[in-house]
């Protein structure tokens, strides 16, 4: 999966109310790469 396709997934999870612990979970993506696309997404 590249980049794009991550930040998407994340961004689309990153409603109010949804925590990192969450996002993890239903993505499967590690803890690091919610964290740098929660930063480029602000």
């Amino acid at each position: 999966m590249n980049d794009e396709a991550k930040r998407h997934m994340v961004t689309t999870l990153l409603r109010p109310g949804r925590s990192v612990k969450e996002i993890i979970k239903d993505t499967g993506l590690s803890r690091t790469t919610v964290f740098n696309v929660q930063k480029l997404v602000k």
